[in-house]
């Protein structure tokens, strides 16, 4: 968001998807499946708690940095 307002993007659908686009992450459901088995867990769905949600924030945020 921070980077998004020092770039003046406005906070809209085109202004998030210039912004992701560098996160291959973010378009892959895969990252993001919870599934039924570890092995059917996506990356993301490791990071259940708070401080996971910190972390995921973190990895997330080194694919979009300018």
């Amino acid at each position: 968001m921070k980077d998004m307002y020092r770039g003046h993007r406005d906070f809209d659908e085109a202004g998030f998807t210039h912004m992701l686009k560098k996160a291959s992450s973010v378009a892959d459901p895969g990252y993001w499946s919870v599934g039924d088995t570890e092995a059917e867990r996506g990356d993301a769905a490791k990071y259940g708690s708070m401080k996971g949600f910190t972390e995921l924030v973190d990895l997330l945020y080194e694919e979009v940095k300018p």
